[in-house]
């Protein structure tokens, strides 16, 4: 026979029962908040835009002092697939030197001078 605020062997009260849930709750929400955290960190790609133009030549820069030349950052890594495009690195500083491309690639230079196309959902203009 138990009295009255006596917790039977094996059992936990009430309140350490609580205490426990919370604590489990506590963690639970650290972890989801990690994840959210992390989510927010990762860059999802979206697929370059199909390519029409068969020209595998690059023009040179004298060629794009018509048009308005700007910096961007590259939000993706993009590896070129072909030999008019230019690969490049997450957080790349580059020079786009056109941008007119209504089929969604520009022409950019990177630190190194060498020139290409790229996909233009890849870069953030600064």
């Amino acid at each position: 026979m138990y009295h009255q605020g006596e917790v039977p062997s094996g059992f936990s009260s009430v309140s350490t029962t609580m205490a426990l849930i919370n604590q489990h709750q506590n963690n639970l929400l650290t972890e989801l908040n990690k994840l959210h955290e992390h989510l927010n960190t990762i860059a999802i790609a979206f697929p370059p835009p199909l390519r029409f133009n068969t020209s595998n030549t690059i023009s040179t820069s004298a060629e794009y002092s018509l048009h308005q030349v700007f910096r961007a950052t590259a939000i993706f890594q993009f590896t070129k697939t072909r030999s008019d495009e230019l690969s490049i690195q997450l957080g790349e500083s580059l020079t786009v030197l056109d941008s007119k491309d209504i089929s969604g690639w520009w022409k950019v230079r990177n630190s190194q001078g060498e020139l290409g196309m790229v996909p233009h959902n890849y870069l953030k203009k600064l």
